[in-house]
Formats: structure tokens, sequence, C-alpha cells
């Protein structure tokens, strides 16, 4: 998991310096440049990227834990975000980013039958617009990626 650590120290201060930008656009101290955003990203999304491929790993790695001590990190993790988070957001970006087609997330995450279909109809139409640069649909089947075409 070392490996996965010292991926986040590269690429998370990268990932804050778009965030600090993108606040300054909004606030009008600086000006929108598509290609600043642009190099923003480029600087910080190779090691994402194989970030995100070295974790899958580590990911399958935690069948082998302690599966009562990971329920309970993740029910922490899972209350905080239920507590904090915009579920016109949340739900539709976790949902979007399911594979069910990888191995072992048929029934991932575990939830009632009705709440895709609450995703699908309901919490996705504020944002409406940006779901469709989800790589799967709200039922999880993955999708051509549109800005790749």
């Amino acid at each position: 998991m070392g490996g996965n650590v010292d991926q986040h120290h590269e690429f998370e201060p990268k990932i804050a310096e778009l965030v600090k930008w993108a606040e300054e656009v909004v606030a009008g101290k600086k000006t929108y440049d598509a290609v600043e955003l642009k190099r923003q990203i480029d600087d910080f999304a190779p090691i994402l990227t194989q970030h995100l491929h070295d974790e899958i790993g580590t990911l399958v790695k935690l069948e082998n834990c302690d599966g009562e001590k990971i329920k309970q990190a993740m029910k922490e993790t899972a209350d905080e975000g239920a507590r904090t988070a915009d579920p016109n957001l949340v739900i539709p970006l976790v949902l979007g980013s399911i594979d069910r087609g990888y191995p072992g997330s048929e029934n991932f995450p575990p939830l009632p039958f009705f709440v895709p279909y609450l995703n699908a109809y309901w919490f996705t139409r504020k944002h409406k617009g940006s779901w469709r640069f989800n790589p799967s649909d709200h039922w999880g089947n993955p999708r051509p990626l549109h800005f790749l075409q």
C-alpha cells in the first residue's frame, strides 16, 4: 500500500493547485483559460491514471484483511459522507463510475434495488449535463468516453 500512498503525495498537491486556480477563476481573480486548465490536468493525469490502475490490486487484496475492521472503516466513511455530501452529486458520480462487468462488482455497492432507479430518474436531474462524462451509465454499464472520440 506504500506505493499507493506515495502516488497520492505526488498528485494531491497538483489537484490542490487546480482547485485553487478554479476557485480564483470563479471569484474573478483569474480569467478562465482552457489551455491552462488542460495544462494543469495534464500535469497530474499520468500519475493519477497509474495510481487508479495500481489501486485495483490493493483494493482486491483487502479481501484478505480483517473484514469486520474494514466494514467498520467503510461504515464510518459512508456515515460521514451521508452526513455532509450532496446526494445530487455523490450518488450519480458513484453509480456512474461502477463497471458491472468487472468481476466481483455485480452487486457493489450493496444497495436496495430501487436506489439505481432513484439515481437515474431523480438524483441525476440537478446536474444532468455532467453525467455524460461518467465512464458508465446510471446502471453501471461502461460506455464510450465522449471526450476521447
